[in-house]
């Protein structure tokens, strides 16, 4: 019978990242692998669903109108643009104006933020999915408008401002920084040729 001992350092990824060598850049690579399956279901595409369901527009290869009866609203250019802007997206999500009763010292102010929490004719921030990237969306909406574009453009071009945010946001996730971040915050811990254990 035989017994062998074997004796393991495990480093830190500072440790690791000091040491130099191979290891450091196989743990990185295997936790940016990883993390690239997160775009797959990130928020954005949530953001861009809900603003489709919203105005009815279904994104196809071409990305045409749902059906028949949008007539020429993909065509809408300038004012026309802004005016189903404001009717088809802005106008149902704005808070509604009505009359609150509030007895004695409540304010005018008071009762206007007593019920919504909002001020009645606003849209509320983040209206769709209540992500940051309904903000962008709407944003890229209006300034494409503002720029002479269609209603039609306006809308085709949100799918690619939704990969743009997903490649800004998976640059920053699989940097070297996040990668040192997040294993420091979870405490992980590598042999020396970057297997994490």
């Amino acid at each position: 019978m035989r017994t062998e001992t074997i004796e393991r350092t495990y480093y830190t990824v500072t440790e690791l990242q000091a040491r130099g060598g191979s290891g450091f850049t196989r743990a990185l690579d295997e936790y940016a692998a990883a993390e690239c399956t997160w775009q797959d279901w990130s928020d954005e595409w949530a953001s861009l669903t809900a603003l489709d369901k919203h105005v009815g527009y279904r994104r196809e290869q071409w990305s045409r109108w749902a059906s028949d009866s949008w007539g020429d609203t993909g065509s809408l250019t300038g004012k026309r643009a802004f005016a189903w802007l404001e009717n088809a997206v802005l106008g149902p999500l704005r808070v509604p104006f009505g009359y609150i009763a509030a007895p004695g010292p409540l304010g005018v102010e008071r009762r206007k933020h007593a019920k919504y929490g909002e001020r009645p004719g606003t849209v509320p921030a983040c209206p769709f999915t209540g992500y940051y990237t309904d903000e962008v969306l709407l944003d890229d909406l209006r300034d494409t408008i503002r720029r002479g574009g269609t209603v039609d453009n306006a809308m085709s071009y949100l799918h690619g401002v939704i990969e743009r945010l997903c490649e800004e946001e998976m640059d920053h996730r699989t940097s070297e920084e996040a990668f040192i971040e997040k294993a420091e915050e979870e405490g992980w811990e590598f042999l020396i040729d970057g297997t994490r254990v």
